[in-house]
């Protein structure tokens, strides 16, 4: 198998699309609006192509299916289901919207560290 070109994901045929551990780190960064307009003119300003990106990866996990953070398995595209508009709230995948997914990440990484308080 050969190495992919510089700049994309790595393939294989077990998984799909697998993304580069770099591509992964989350951007951060913090501003205050005080009006929805100054928000949307940051947002159209900052990130043009947003929409596109939005559809394109809609279209890869429509293809490739997603890796559950999780439990790092990966989970076919014939396994989700998308019940709305809103992805981040009606993506699920075996009765777990993405939100909730994203809630028990916290939970892990808290149980990791051990810095969850005790259970009375």
């Amino acid at each position: 198998m050969t190495a992919p070109a510089a700049g994309s994901p790595a393939k294989t045929a077990s998984q799909g699309l697998r993304i580069e551990p770099s591509a992964q780190a989350p951007h951060v960064e913090h501003r205050v609006f005080h009006d929805f307009e100054a928000f949307q003119a940051h947002m159209r300003q900052s990130l043009p192509h947003w929409p596109s990106q939005v559809q394109q990866a809609l279209r890869l996990m429509a293809l490739n299916g997603i890796v559950d953070p999780l439990r790092q398995r990966p989970i076919a595209a014939s396994a989700l289901s998308l019940n709305g508009d809103n992805y981040r709230e009606t993506l699920e995948f075996g009765g777990c919207l993405a939100r909730h997914r994203a809630v028990l990440l916290v939970l892990q990484a808290l149980l990791a560290r051990d810095l969850l308080p005790p259970r009375e």
